[in-house]
């Protein structure tokens, strides 16, 4: 459900962005293996990964 409500909110934000590049910034919850902080201290997981993927076709760049 919550992997719902994300991806509605960067459909939403793919269909309102300008054209000029964009920055999201997104509020982290550790819940491995969809998100969390890697032992070097990057953020990754699959949720991550899949919403850094769409933002990227949007022209958007994703940040913690």
């Amino acid at each position: 459900m919550q992997a719902r409500r994300m991806l509605s909110a960067i459909a939403w934000l793919g269909g309102t962005a300008h054209a000029g590049a964009c920055e999201l910034s997104m509020a982290l919850e550790q819940w491995p293996p969809y998100v969390y902080t890697a032992p070097q201290g990057a953020v990754t997981g699959l949720d991550w990964e899949l919403a850094q993927a769409i933002l990227k076709e949007a022209d958007c760049k994703l940040k913690a």
